[in-house]
């Protein structure tokens, strides 16, 4: 309760004393530098008074060579004295033993030092009255340099340096100093005069004394001389020691006064916490604090905010009862919401396959030129329809939080080539030029969903082909710092730079006329925009209204390594598909196997054929027992699991697989495009998920996706393989040839399969009978479940509706419509299936 007082009061007693210590340590400085500058001068005296200590070692040379000259007395004050004249020279002096050779080569000597004999002597010229040269030298030794220090000063002493000889002083020792300080000092700074601490003070254990030293050159050889900085020693240790008494007093003065701020501090704080504590605990208990400073202004706000909570919490309590009703609405309308979305798009997919089946058939029956147009209007309404569904739930899903981003290997120069085919057609309607620029660095192979780019892309393209009436839409493409950056260029109407801004938000577009001249919802470039963002990327927008626009979308994209490539081929045109070499015999064949368990016959049949021609090994289970029964039995690369299903469904056969198997790939079959389902089909451990209906290219590519080992497909061209159906009954021609289409089978192969199509609705609408008889309506349920997926898969939407219906009327038990229903399958089916097939 007194941590804030203590902090306070900490805090006070830190500031004071580091206010004090920094005004001691400022004196002590300044009275230092002060110091200093007097020792400067000092020094500059000392080192004077060297060059006056040479001057008169010189001078008793006049008088002492005189003497000799006049009474031959011979001037021992010198060690080395040579009288030298044209003829000869003549050692008079000789305390250093020279030898000839060394007479000889000091007859020509210059003033300066030199090792003679391993003894540092200085010599030099003298010019007698009587014309003749002398070459004087003196010894210096360790009584020469402590005269010369005595010379300067008991504060002060010196030491020369000369080829590699230290001519130290006796009192040099009394200094608490090493040369090999003052030497590397010397080194680091580079200035003179300098400074150097010596060892630490007898007079104060813990301060050093301080030296100040210059260096003057004699003859080749250094004199460094030492000043010795006492008063500053002396100073710094009085004024440390001052320091410490003063700072004593400070901190127990600082101390005592921070004690009692901490004291009267914390019984106010703590009454402000009680009074905080009342609140949190709902008693509301008013506080009492006689003071006019801010705690008392604040206890007093305190007491009167006590009084409002108190307020506030009792209309809280009856708000929260209507939150807790209106959020559970909310929760209930987004299920709802979500819930309609899902079935409302299954509900408009189905006749809107219908819709677009028909008009397709109405095309190409139809001769009369005006009643084309009407048909072809339909057939493009209807896919712009169907396109604005799959936006609304793709926007969905990705406010969901439940939209994922699939990462596989693809070729951007491939994506715009097959982009620039998809487009051409409709750039030369509008007699616009579709063009692509694709940079050289451009990789072969990079990582990203190719799927979701092409959709980017693609509503790219499309709004420049909508508000572009001339000149040309440019694809482009490079590759810089691992971004691709894909770029759609126009020359249409451009966007005024007050509508960049709200371009991307959902349902919005420049401006009302733009919905009214060109259509659209506006969801295009939301969608993509946050499909970008989903995969660490961005969409930029420049644009000059009039003149044009420039799209780009960039993405995180790495290159695709070879040696670690598992790149997925999809089926090429000529319908060949590489095979792995380096496999072993047992791993190919295991990876070539596949397992459908499905229930309904007629797409088991059909996905069964449609593998084995790509060379699979393929084996079928019409349930999830036998399925897990097989499983158990043998190995398989893959396998394929319907979700509804009689006797085990796909969610109780992958749970007991996964038990077993953690690794195999298991795709999921299923007709529904709900949010909910595919989560709830991660969760249960599937690989991956396939719609129903499903595309043969669709269905290849995920089985290649997942396998190692794909095959190469040999597929009948139609001119080898015809159909027995004659091109007479053309409404049943028509969807076998759509159907071989979109399943990549020839005509004969198509018309094959819909003869099991026709057996297994024909044994559907039996079951069916005699289950309406027996009243099973979970038997008919399943019946009309798999009749719904069965019609999508053989291009018979209508059939899907009437499973859909029973599927419906069975849940609900309604018998009669039941009956009537099947009746009117049963019509259908032999109107438009069983009589041709």
């Amino acid at each position: 309760m007194r941590r804030l007082s203590r902090e306070f009061a900490v805090l006070f007693l830190v500031l004071s004393f580091s206010l004090i210590f920094i005004f001691v340590i400022l004196s002590l400085l300044a009275f230092q530098r002060v110091i200093k500058e007097e020792y400067d001068v000092f020094l500059n005296n000392k080192v004077n008074s060297v060059y006056e200590w040479f001057a008169q070692l010189k001078m008793p040379a006049k008088d002492l060579i005189s003497s000799y000259e006049n009474d031959n007395i011979i001037p021992e004050d010198y060690d080395l004295v040579i009288e030298k004249d044209e003829e000869e020279e003549k050692i008079i002096v000789d305390k250093i033993w020279i030898s000839d050779a060394e007479k000889t080569e000091l007859s020509d000597v210059k003033s300066g030092f030199y090792n003679i004999n391993d003894e540092v002597a200085y010599l030099w010229k003298y010019l007698s009255q009587s014309g003749k040269i002398y070459i004087l030298g003196k010894i210096f030794n360790r009584d020469v340099m402590e005269e010369l220090s005595k010379y300067l000063g008991d504060d002060s002493t010196t030491f020369l340096i000369f080829d590699g000889k230290y001519i130290i002083p006796q009192d040099f020792s009394e200094y608490n100093i090493f040369i090999r300080s003052i030497l590397e000092k010397e080194e680091e700074t580079y200035v003179m005069p300098f400074e150097v601490a010596g060892e630490f003070s007898n007079a104060f254990p813990f301060i050093k004394d301080y030296f100040l030293i210059d260096k003057i050159e004699v003859g080749d050889s250094y004199f460094y001389v030492i000043q010795e900085e006492a008063l500053k020693s002396s100073v710094t240790s009085n004024i440390l020691m001052n320091m410490i008494i003063v700072l004593s007093i400070a901190f127990l003065v600082t101390f005592l006064i921070s004690a009692f701020i901490n004291h009267y501090l914390s019984e106010i704080i703590n009454k402000i916490l009680k009074g905080f504590d009342s609140m949190k605990r709902g008693n509301h208990e008013k506080i009492e604090i006689n003071s006019k400073n801010e705690l008392g202004i604040i206890a007093s706000e305190l007491n009167t905010t006590m009084n409002y909570i108190e307020k506030t919490s009792r209309e809280l309590k009856n708000y929260n009862k209507e939150l807790k009703i209106y959020s559970k609405k909310a929760r209930e309308a987004s299920n709802a919401k979500t819930e309609f979305l899902a079935n409302i798009s299954h509900e408009i997919r189905t006749p809107m396959n219908a819709i677009l089946g028909f008009a397709d058939l109405l095309l190409n029956q139809e001769k009369n030129v005006e009643k084309r147009k009407y048909i072809s209007l339909i057939y493009q309404n209807g896919e712009g329809l169907l396109s604005l569904i799959n936006d609304i739930l793709d926007l969905s899903k990705i406010e969901a939080g439940k939209f994922e981003i699939n990462y596989e290997p693809y070729n951007p120069k491939n994506l715009i080539q097959e982009l620039i085919e998809t487009y051409s057609q409709l750039a030369r309607i509008k007699n616009i030029k579709l063009i692509s620029k694709i940079s050289n660095d451009i990789p072969e192979s990079i990582i990203g969903d190719k799927f979701r780019v092409r959709q980017i892309l693609t509503n790219l393209i499309s709004n420049s082909l909508k508000f572009t009436e001339k000149g040309y839409i440019s694809i482009n493409c490079e590759y810089v710092d691992e971004k691709i950056i894909y770029s759609v260029i126009d020359t249409g109407y451009g966007i005024k730079n007050e509508n960049l801004e709200k371009i991307f938000e959902a349902f919005t577009q420049e401006d009302g006329t733009t919905s009214r001249k060109f259509g659209g919802t506006g969801l295009g470039l939301t969608i993509s925009q946050k499909l970008a963002n989903l995969m660490s990327g961005e969409i930029t927008i420049k644009s000059t209204y009039g003149m044009g626009t420039t799209v780009k979308l960039i993405l995180e994209s790495p290159v695709m390594k070879k040696e670690n490539s598992e790149v997925s081929e999809e089926i090429s045109e000529n319908n060949v598909l590489p095979i792995e070499e380096d496999s072993g015999k047992d791993i190919k064949e295991i990876n070539r196997k596949i397992l459908i368990v499905e229930d309904n016959q007629a797409n088991r049949i059909l996905i069964k054929k449609i593998l084995e021609q790509t060379n699979f090994i393929v084996e079928t289970a019409e349930n999830g027992k036998i399925g897990l029964e097989k499983f158990k039995k043998n190995n398989y690369g893959l396998i394929l699991l319907d979700l509804q299903m009689p006797v085990m469904d796909g969610y109780a056969t992958i749970e007991k697989i996964r038990k077993a198997d953690t690794h195999i790939p298991i795709i999921a079959f299923t007709a529904h495009t709900l949010v909910e389902t595919d989560e709830k089909i991660k969760k249960a451990g599937f690989t991956d998920m396939l719609s129903k209906p499903v595309k043969r290219k669709d269905l290849i590519n995920t089985v290649i996706k997942y396998l190692k080992t794909p095959q190469k497909v040999e597929m009948k061209s139609e001119e080898d393989i015809q159909p027995s159906i004659k091109k007479d009954n053309y409404e049943i021609y028509e969807r076998i040839k759509k159907f071989s289409s979109q399943m990549d089978m020839n005509l004969k192969e198509a018309e094959e399969m819909f003869g099991e199509f026709k057996k297994y609705l024909e044994k559907s609408i039996l079951d069916l009978k005699e289950n309406i008889k027996k009243d099973d309506y979970e038997e008919l349920k399943r019946i009309g479940h798999s009749i719904k997926g069965t019609g999508g898969m053989y291009g018979y939407p209508e059939i899907s509706d009437f499973g859909k219906i029973i599927e419906e009327y069975s849940k609900n038990e309604e018998k009669e419509k039941l009956i009537t229903t099947i009746i009117e399958l049963q019509k259908f089916s032999e109107e438009k299936v069983f009589k041709y097939i």
